[in-house]
């Protein structure tokens, strides 16, 4: 069984035959699940711990916990101003390291941590964020910035397929996942 907040997706899911209903993830049973993944969800609850804590109750021993946050060690931190950094989009902020020990915490063993790469598609805003940090990047309609940005995406064109998907060059997500130990 699978649970989901969105009606859309539930629909999406049910019509692949797939067991998927709209519920919470607070009212299902302790340790009823092989896996409990929350993809893009930690960052927007106001109560990170509290909530990650309930999702591990309903782990089954021996099953596993994914969790995926935008990675906030990579460029976008450098741009202070950029529309992701503000709440209420986003509450928390979350590193591999602070993400990989929150999981740990709870109890889970065999913790993998991957960090994406840097993705074409974000190479003008990793430009960007490293022409001029403290530029606004979506408040910010000046001349100069408005140059600074096409010029990033003009040099992306040229570096995008350099600079994506090394490894050294963090991206947008990353995702920890543990194994809840068998007592």
């Amino acid at each position: 069984k699978g649970i989901e907040l969105n009606p859309q997706a539930v629909a999406a899911a049910q019509a692949q035959s797939r067991n998927v209903v709209l519920e919470t993830l607070d009212g299902q049973p302790l340790a009823a699940f092989d896996v409990v993944t929350l993809f893009q969800v930690l960052e927007h609850v106001d109560d990170p711990v509290a909530f990650l804590t309930e999702a591990a109750k309903r782990v089954r021993p021996g099953g596993v916990l994914i969790v995926t946050t935008p990675n906030m060690a990579h460029y976008m931190i450098q741009s202070i101003n950029h529309v992701l950094n503000y709440p209420p989009h986003h509450l928390s902020w979350w590193t591999a390291d602070s993400l990989g020990s929150l999981v740990s915490s709870l109890g889970f063993s065999q913790i993998a941590i991957w960090e994406e790469p840097l993705q074409s598609i974000h190479v003008a805003d990793w430009i960007e964020a490293k022409i001029n940090p403290s530029m606004g990047r979506y408040f910010d309609f000046s001349v100069k910035t408005k140059i600074l940005r096409k010029l990033a995406k003009a040099t992306s064109y040229l570096l995008g397929p350099v600079l994506s998907n090394r490894n050294d060059i963090k991206g947008q997500c990353v995702m920890v996942s543990g194994r809840k130990p068998i007592s």
